[in-house]
Formats: structure tokens, sequence, C-alpha cells
């Protein structure tokens, strides 16, 4: 069945065979868990049956660690069922599958192109492109001034477009709803 995952980094290919190849092994160790359970086996005792730690037979059964061939046909022994078994149901790996993140781009598409207001639209792609930066730059360690001063930016941005009365961006980039007037 997987006999044709192979390592071609030619147009994409090499992510979208990995990325099926992540999802199969997240439906394999779904299917351990779901035997396991089934047998009334906790993920401590199947370990100790196998011979791994319990760490191991976490990361098997969320699909993080991949499993070896042999280390599959021993789990089939242990939980009383074919090799097969671990594959039923699963879908015929597809090139052409659109991943959950392709989708939502899509999707991000899609409605971005029905804003009629070309101010709205700004103000979203700012939005967008200060989140990414901040992502980038958080993800380095080296905090985010530049992506902050865009955000900021976006509060007046909004105030200026006749927001500020209601739905506000905070310094976070993030929406508060309207405050009520104080009391008198």
């Amino acid at each position: 069945m997987c006999a044709f995952y192979h390592n071609s980094t030619k147009d994409g290919l090499g992510e979208a065979i990995q990325e099926t190849t992540q999802e199969l092994e997240r439906y394999v160790g779904q299917r351990i868990r779901e035997r396991r359970t089934m047998l009334g086996l906790t993920q401590q005792k199947l370990a100790e049956m196998i011979g791994v730690t319990y760490q191991q037979a976490h990361k098997y059964e969320r699909g993080i660690n991949r499993i070896s061939a042999g280390r599959l046909f021993e789990l089939s022994q242990v939980l009383g069922v074919s090799v097969g078994f671990f594959f039923d149901g699963a879908s015929a790996p597809s090139l052409s599958t659109v991943s959950e993140r392709q989708r939502m781009s899509l999707d991000i598409a899609r409605n971005f192109a029905k804003i009629k207001e070309e101010r709205m639209r700004e103000a979203l792609a700012q939005l967008c492109r200060a989140m990414a930066e901040n992502a980038s730059t958080e993800s380095d360690g080296t905090g985010a001034p530049e992506g902050q001063d865009r955000l900021d930016g976006l509060d007046s941005l909004a105030a200026s477009d006749g927001l500020d009365g209601s739905n506000q961006l905070d310094g976070s980039g993030a929406f508060s709803p309207p405050r009520d007037p104080p009391d008198s």
C-alpha cells in the first residue's frame, strides 16, 4: 500500500507524500489506541508487553514516532489482530488531497475577495502581515517590535474608519468588544 512513498522534492511532491505519510502514521496510532482500549489495556501495560517505555507507546499512538514493520507485527500479535487491522478504513494515499492548511488558505482567500470596502481589505491584509511577522519573530525569540508597530497602526486605521465606537483592536491585535460608557 505504501510502496510508492519516496523522497522526491519535484513540485512539492515530497512534501505532499510526507504529509500523507504523517496522516497514515496518525491513523495507525489511532487504531492501536482503539484496540488497546477495547482490550482494557493501559498504555503502560501495552508498553511492557512490547518492550518499550510508556512514552514510546504514547508516541506510537499519537503518530509522533514511526513504527517499524517488526514493531507493528509485534503490536498485532500482542493486540490479537492482523497487521492489516491497523490499516483497515485508511483511504488510499492521494497526492491530490488538499491539506487542512490549504483548505483554510483557500477559505480565507474566498472570503477576502468578498469584502467590498478597500480600507477593510487593507486593514485585514495589514493584520495578517503583522501576525505573520509576530509569529516569525517570536519563534526566533527576538520579540516583535516591528509587528507590534503594525498592530498599533491598525488601531488608528480602525479609528479613522469610524470603527472606534464598536469593535476595537487592542495592542495585541485582538478585537475587543465595545465598552459601555461609565455611569454618570
